[in-house]
Protein backbone atom coordinates (compact mmCIF):
# COMPACT_ATOMS: atom_id res chain seq x y z
CA UNK A 1 0.00 0.00 0.00
CA UNK A 2 1.25 3.45 -0.25
CA UNK A 3 -0.55 6.71 -0.50
CA UNK A 4 -0.52 9.83 -2.36
CA UNK A 5 -0.79 12.95 -1.42
CA UNK A 6 -4.49 13.15 0.26
CA UNK A 7 -3.38 10.66 2.78
CA UNK A 8 -5.54 8.04 0.29
CA UNK A 9 -4.40 4.37 0.39
CA UNK A 10 -4.19 2.92 -3.11
CA UNK A 11 -2.21 0.10 -4.31
CA UNK A 12 1.13 0.22 -5.74
CA UNK A 13 1.17 -0.92 -8.97
CA UNK A 14 5.13 -0.64 -9.51
CA UNK A 15 6.84 1.16 -12.28
CA UNK A 16 6.04 0.82 -16.17
CA UNK A 17 8.11 -1.40 -17.65
CA UNK A 18 9.48 -2.21 -21.28
CA UNK A 19 9.18 -6.17 -21.21
CA UNK A 20 12.63 -8.47 -22.46
CA UNK A 21 13.37 -11.56 -22.87
CA UNK A 22 15.02 -12.54 -19.43
CA UNK A 23 14.34 -8.49 -17.72
CA UNK A 24 12.06 -6.13 -17.60
CA UNK A 25 13.64 -2.51 -18.07
CA UNK A 26 11.87 0.44 -15.84
CA UNK A 27 10.89 2.77 -17.57
CA UNK A 28 12.15 5.91 -16.43
CA UNK A 29 12.84 9.63 -17.07
CA UNK A 30 16.51 8.76 -17.62
CA UNK A 31 18.14 10.02 -21.28
CA UNK A 32 17.60 7.28 -23.73
CA UNK A 33 21.50 6.87 -23.75
CA UNK A 34 21.32 5.71 -20.13
CA UNK A 35 18.33 3.51 -21.08
CA UNK A 36 19.82 1.57 -23.92
CA UNK A 37 22.87 1.34 -21.78
CA UNK A 38 20.43 -0.51 -19.43
CA UNK A 39 18.72 -3.04 -21.97
CA UNK A 40 21.72 -3.88 -23.11
CA UNK A 41 23.17 -4.75 -20.17
CA UNK A 42 20.18 -6.38 -18.62
CA UNK A 43 21.72 -7.60 -15.19
CA UNK A 44 23.81 -5.27 -12.94
CA UNK A 45 23.62 -2.81 -14.89
CA UNK A 46 24.13 -0.09 -12.26
CA UNK A 47 27.49 -1.51 -11.77
CA UNK A 48 28.77 -1.23 -15.10
CA UNK A 49 27.20 2.40 -15.56
CA UNK A 50 29.13 3.62 -12.49
CA UNK A 51 31.82 1.89 -13.42
CA UNK A 52 32.24 3.70 -16.88
CA UNK A 53 31.34 6.79 -15.43
CA UNK A 54 28.08 7.24 -17.46
CA UNK A 55 25.87 8.38 -13.91
CA UNK A 56 26.26 10.98 -12.25
CA UNK A 57 27.88 9.63 -9.12
CA UNK A 58 30.59 6.96 -10.86
CA UNK A 59 33.32 5.42 -8.94
CA UNK A 60 36.57 6.35 -9.04
CA UNK A 61 38.51 4.14 -10.15
CA UNK A 62 37.34 3.91 -13.57
CA UNK A 63 36.65 0.93 -15.61
CA UNK A 64 38.47 -0.78 -12.23
CA UNK A 65 38.89 -4.46 -11.56
CA UNK A 66 36.10 -7.14 -12.35
CA UNK A 67 37.00 -9.79 -9.64
CA UNK A 68 33.96 -12.00 -11.06
CA UNK A 69 35.83 -11.89 -14.24
CA UNK A 70 39.39 -12.73 -12.78
CA UNK A 71 37.87 -15.82 -10.93
CA UNK A 72 35.60 -17.18 -13.48
CA UNK A 73 36.78 -15.74 -16.65
CA UNK A 74 36.09 -18.26 -18.89
CA UNK A 75 31.92 -18.30 -17.50
CA UNK A 76 32.19 -15.11 -17.53
CA UNK A 77 32.74 -13.63 -20.94
CA UNK A 78 30.14 -16.17 -22.39
CA UNK A 79 27.56 -15.35 -19.45
CA UNK A 80 27.85 -11.29 -20.80
CA UNK A 81 27.68 -12.77 -24.40
CA UNK A 82 31.27 -11.78 -25.33
CA UNK A 83 31.76 -14.69 -27.79
CA UNK A 84 34.56 -13.86 -29.98
CA UNK A 85 36.80 -12.62 -26.96
CA UNK A 86 35.88 -15.83 -25.31
CA UNK A 87 36.60 -18.20 -28.25
CA UNK A 88 39.66 -16.07 -28.62
CA UNK A 89 40.18 -16.41 -24.60
CA UNK A 90 40.07 -20.23 -25.03
CA UNK A 91 41.95 -20.38 -27.61
CA UNK A 92 44.75 -18.80 -26.13
CA UNK A 93 44.40 -20.59 -23.32
CA UNK A 94 44.60 -23.94 -25.26
CA UNK A 95 47.54 -22.90 -26.98
CA UNK A 96 49.50 -21.97 -24.16
CA UNK A 97 48.55 -25.19 -22.09
CA UNK A 98 49.60 -26.98 -25.75
CA UNK A 99 52.54 -25.36 -25.33
CA UNK A 100 53.33 -25.89 -22.35
CA UNK A 101 52.58 -29.58 -22.05
CA UNK A 102 54.00 -30.72 -25.87
CA UNK A 103 57.21 -28.55 -26.18
CA UNK A 104 58.67 -27.24 -22.87
CA UNK A 105 57.83 -30.63 -21.23
CA UNK A 106 57.55 -33.36 -23.50
CA UNK A 107 60.25 -32.22 -26.09
CA UNK A 108 62.45 -30.38 -23.83
CA UNK A 109 62.54 -31.75 -20.62
CA UNK A 110 62.41 -28.45 -18.89
CA UNK A 111 61.63 -28.26 -15.12
CA UNK A 112 60.58 -25.35 -14.29
CA UNK A 113 59.66 -24.55 -10.87
CA UNK A 114 56.17 -25.24 -9.57
CA UNK A 115 55.66 -21.69 -8.92
CA UNK A 116 56.65 -19.96 -12.23
CA UNK A 117 53.75 -22.76 -13.71
CA UNK A 118 51.42 -21.54 -11.26
CA UNK A 119 52.01 -17.72 -12.34
CA UNK A 120 51.98 -18.74 -15.90
CA UNK A 121 48.40 -20.20 -15.32
CA UNK A 122 47.21 -17.26 -13.28
CA UNK A 123 48.17 -14.23 -15.93
CA UNK A 124 45.05 -14.90 -18.16
CA UNK A 125 42.32 -14.78 -15.71
CA UNK A 126 44.37 -11.50 -13.93
CA UNK A 127 44.28 -10.40 -17.58
CA UNK A 128 40.89 -10.83 -18.00
CA UNK A 129 39.28 -9.19 -14.82
CA UNK A 130 41.68 -6.09 -15.44
CA UNK A 131 40.14 -5.73 -19.16
CA UNK A 132 36.98 -7.31 -18.25
CA UNK A 133 35.06 -4.01 -17.48
CA UNK A 134 36.91 -1.91 -20.58
CA UNK A 135 35.65 -5.27 -22.99
CA UNK A 136 32.38 -5.08 -22.06
CA UNK A 137 32.09 -1.51 -22.32
CA UNK A 138 33.17 -1.71 -25.87
CA UNK A 139 30.99 -4.70 -26.39
CA UNK A 140 28.18 -2.94 -25.33
CA UNK A 141 29.28 0.25 -27.45
CA UNK A 142 28.98 -1.88 -30.70
CA UNK A 143 25.32 -3.70 -30.05
CA UNK A 144 24.31 0.17 -29.03
CA UNK A 145 25.60 1.52 -32.45
CA UNK A 146 24.31 -1.91 -34.99
CA UNK A 147 20.65 -1.45 -33.01
CA UNK A 148 20.91 2.44 -33.83
CA UNK A 149 21.77 1.60 -36.94
CA UNK A 150 18.61 -1.00 -37.58
CA UNK A 151 16.32 0.29 -35.31
CA UNK A 152 15.28 4.05 -35.57
CA UNK A 153 12.49 3.50 -33.10
CA UNK A 154 13.36 3.94 -29.51
CA UNK A 155 10.99 2.03 -27.76
CA UNK A 156 11.75 -1.01 -30.53
CA UNK A 157 15.14 -0.50 -29.91
CA UNK A 158 15.31 -0.91 -26.50
CA UNK A 159 13.55 -4.37 -27.04
CA UNK A 160 16.13 -5.12 -29.71
CA UNK A 161 18.66 -4.30 -27.30
CA UNK A 162 17.78 -6.49 -24.19
CA UNK A 163 17.32 -9.44 -26.56
CA UNK A 164 20.86 -9.09 -28.03
CA UNK A 165 22.85 -7.91 -24.77
CA UNK A 166 22.21 -8.83 -21.04
CA UNK A 167 22.77 -12.33 -20.28
CA UNK A 168 22.40 -16.05 -20.63
CA UNK A 169 23.49 -19.00 -18.54
CA UNK A 170 22.83 -21.18 -21.24
CA UNK A 171 25.23 -19.85 -23.39
CA UNK A 172 27.75 -19.90 -20.40
CA UNK A 173 27.34 -23.16 -20.30
CA UNK A 174 27.41 -24.09 -23.84
CA UNK A 175 30.83 -22.45 -24.09
CA UNK A 176 32.04 -24.29 -20.95
CA UNK A 177 31.07 -27.55 -22.62
CA UNK A 178 32.77 -26.38 -25.91
CA UNK A 179 36.11 -25.58 -24.19
CA UNK A 180 35.66 -29.20 -22.23
CA UNK A 181 35.93 -30.70 -25.76
CA UNK A 182 38.68 -28.54 -27.17
CA UNK A 183 40.59 -29.56 -23.94
CA UNK A 184 39.78 -33.08 -24.98
CA UNK A 185 40.93 -32.43 -28.26
CA UNK A 186 43.71 -31.32 -26.78
CA UNK A 187 44.65 -33.82 -24.71
CA UNK A 188 44.00 -36.79 -27.24
CA UNK A 189 46.76 -35.09 -29.63
CA UNK A 190 49.12 -34.37 -27.16
CA UNK A 191 48.98 -38.21 -26.34
CA UNK A 192 49.19 -39.00 -29.70
CA UNK A 193 51.88 -37.31 -30.61
CA UNK A 194 53.79 -37.92 -27.18
CA UNK A 195 55.09 -41.32 -28.30
CA UNK A 196 56.94 -40.43 -31.11
CA UNK A 197 59.17 -37.93 -29.74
Amino acid sequence: MSCDLNGSEFEDQGSPTVAGDDIETPVTDEPWEIQEYRAAIGLNSEYYLRCWGLLEDPQPSGAGFNLGACVLSGLWLPFRKMFRITLLYYALVLAWAFFEELVLIRIWNMELPGWSFSLIRLTPPAICGLMANRWYYHHIQRLIEVAQAEEPDQEMRLTLLQQRGGVSLLAAGSMVLLFSIMVGIALMIIELCAPTL
